[in-house]
């Protein structure tokens, strides 16, 4: 899974005129250094899984070994045709026969062909290009698979994301630090036309690191402070704001974690001898590549929950390899045990661990706990605790609260459990000691008025039968005192 590489900003909220930063290509489209910084990394995966001795991978492309996708983007295609470019160079292709030369022409009236053909030398393309098939989900309305993070694409993610930006105090620590960080010394260097949102603040922050990569500054130098700066806003509007909520993380990842059970299961039940119709091509495939973009890669990490959560820079990748504990090269038919296979995650070709499942200190973890964690990734509805079965309708409803204040990290206060305690408890002790003061003054109010009332007796004369069932009456009438040692009891009882 590769991030894209070097492109122009998206939008540019820089005045040009102030930072004198020229493209050629328009917005959003790879840049040269971006062809270039993936056309590298396809070489470099050739030396290792192609030209090495074990020869992972067959010389010549094989449809049959190696898939590639790319996500519905121009600057995603365009990595991915670099990539494979350098994964499968030129020089690899057959040449025509001497009698295919005259047949292999389209019918149209082509200018000059005979010397068009002379220049290709018997190859099909010019230089020898090789070319890779590159699928794609263009044409599907809805992705999940590939592109789930788009606002377009699942409207709730959006707004769950907001509802925390709002409500969640640390994402609005997080978010008022850089306001007051990064925009507050660098409107001072460069013109920024308008305040920030944080949707501002991410383009910004693309176009300052674009521009300072490609070294693009004419009359402005960066300087090592305000590239950490920026580093570090990418990381927490990332990890601490768009990806933190479980939900939105599950939301996004799903469809590929499932995607990821499908392959692996299907190319271990292959080797054992299953025969499924449904994963019989998964027998000889090898390699899955998967051009994405920043976002995509940021919310696989996420998800992923790696102990060391980085931001991918362009042409970055995650690299998920499957091994079988005991190889036999002459495999016999038996049933699949998930625990006899394991996988190991390479981010940028240093090996990573999750914190939500065990990896032993090889970076080796168990597939059956890696592919558990990624089945407990699917979606519950908050309310009757079911999977969530139509993801498209899922994201198209309206924000339940309940899904997001009962996701741990989201809650509006966000204060920990143990500051709660240390707030509440004073708060029953002083709530306690007030409930016993107003019994202790009732209960003084109460005893006054029996002896006030006793003193009253004693001072009434009973002259005949009729005064005293008045008397009595009145006694009747006054609330029952209790001892002593009753009051102290039923004190300490309240």
């Amino acid at each position: 899974m590769v991030n894209h590489g070097s492109k122009v900003p998206d939008q540019f909220i820089i005045d040009q005129s102030v930072s004198q930063v020229n493209y050629n290509q328009q917005a959003s489209q790879l840049t040269p250094v971006g062809m270039r910084q993936l056309y590298l990394r396809g070489r470099e995966m050739r030396r290792r899984y192609i030209e090495d001795p074990s020869q992972f991978l067959d010389k010549l492309p094989n449809s049959e070994q190696i898939y590639a996708f790319s996500m519905n983007k121009d600057y995603c295609y365009v990595s991915a045709m670099s990539y494979l470019s350098g994964l499968y160079p030129s020089g690899l292709q057959q040449k025509l026969w001497d009698n295919q030369t005259q047949i292999a022409v389209p019918p149209i009236e082509v200018f000059d062909r005979d010397q068009l053909i002379n220049e290709l030398d018997g190859y099909p393309l010019l230089q020898d290009i090789q070319t890779i098939p590159i699928h794609s989900n263009a044409g599907n309305d809805f992705s999940m698979l590939f592109n789930p993070q788009d606002s377009k694409q699942c409207p709730i993610i959006n707004s769950i994301q907001q509802y925390n930006l709002a409500n969640n105090t640390q994402v609005k620590q997080i978010m008022q630090k850089y306001q007051n960080g990064i925009i507050k010394f660098l409107k001072n260097k460069v013109n920024i036309k308008k305040d920030f949102s944080i949707a501002d603040a991410k383009a910004f922050a693309d176009e300052y690191f674009t521009n300072w990569f490609e070294m693009r500054y004419t009359n402005y130098t960066p300087i090592e402070e305000e590239i950490n700066e920026i580093k570090a806003f990418m990381k927490d509007y990332f990890y601490s704001y768009k990806y933190s909520n479980k939900t939105v993380q599950q939301v996004a990842n799903q469809e590929l974690f499932k995607n990821l059970i499908f392959l692996f299961d299907g190319r271990a039940e292959e080797v054992v001898g299953k025969n499924d119709n449904s994963t019989v091509h998964l027998k000889k495939q090898k390699y899955w590549y998967h051009q994405v973009d920043q976002d995509y890669l940021a919310s696989f990490i996420a998800a992923l929950d790696l102990q060391d959560k980085q931001v991918p820079l362009f042409s970055s990748s995650l690299v998920i390899q499957f091994y079988i504990r005991n190889y036999n090269p002459q495999p016999v038919v038996s049933d699949y045990d998930r625990s006899d296979y394991y996988v190991k995650f390479y981010f940028d070709d240093q090996p990573v661990k999750s914190s939500s499942f065990e990896c032993n200190e090889n970076f080796e973890c168990s597939w059956d706990l890696v592919a558990k964690y990624f089945e407990g990734m699917k979606l519950n509805d908050t309310i009757t605790g079911q999977k969530i079965s139509d993801l498209k309708q899922f994201c198209f409803s309206s924000l339940n609260m309940q899904a997001i204040d009962d996701d741990g990290d989201s809650s509006p206060s966000n204060v920990p459990w143990w500051l709660a305690i240390v707030i509440a408890v004073p708060l029953v002790i002083i709530t306690i000691a007030i409930i016993k003061i107003i019994m202790i003054v009732n209960e003084k109010k109460r005893r006054k008025r029996e002896e006030q009332e006793a003193i009253y007796n004693r001072l009434t004369p009973q002259t005949d039968s009729g005064s005293s069932n008045i008397q009595q009456q009145r006694r009747d009438n006054i609330p029952h005192s209790i001892n002593a040692e009753d009051d102290v009891e039923h004190n300490s009882t309240i």
